[in-house]
């Protein structure tokens, strides 16, 4: 596949006329600039590359919206936090996968390519560690594959 960019950010800097090819598993194979653009290739006018999202936590992807809301007392980091954990203590590996895929994707949708991804979820509602203690780490990775984000 291949991407012609009138303008590209490149490790050197912008360049002009860069013409982008990719192999099928989506590794950049060419990346030539003062080219020109070749019959039936799609035209962009500029290209940046994938942007990383370095601080993730997916699975709070679903807690928008319910946090929102004052409490009786003052609101503060803390009373979100209480929250937090008493929302993160009732979801289920499959739960965290499924959240964790939809953000991911909305991640690509806006430029990212990548997410390094925190999260502190090893016990069952019942406060047991799950069987098998990387679970929800594994539905994390699965939802990166799932969903084609790098991470």
């Amino acid at each position: 596949m291949s991407l012609f960019a009138r303008h590209a950010l490149l490790p050197q800097g912008w360049r002009r006329d860069v013409l982008l090819t990719w192999d099928a598993a989506g590794e950049l194979t060419t990346v030539l600039d003062n080219a020109a653009p070749p019959d039936g290739v799609e035209l962009a006018e500029y290209v940046l590359p994938g942007m990383v999202n370095l601080h993730s936590h997916a699975f709070q992807r679903a807690l928008g919206g319910m946090t929102e809301k004052a409490g009786s007392g003052p609101d503060s980091f803390w009373t979100w936090r209480e929250l937090m954990y008493r929302f993160a203590g009732r979801i289920t590996p499959e739960q965290i996968e499924a959240i964790a895929a939809q953000l991911f994707v909305e991640c690509l949708r806006h430029g990212y390519t990548a997410v390094c991804e925190f999260h502190y979820l090893q016990r069952d509602a019942a406060g047991s560690l799950y069987a098998r203690p990387a679970e929800t780490a594994e539905r994390v990775v699965q939802a990166a594959r799932l969903s084609g984000i790098g991470i």
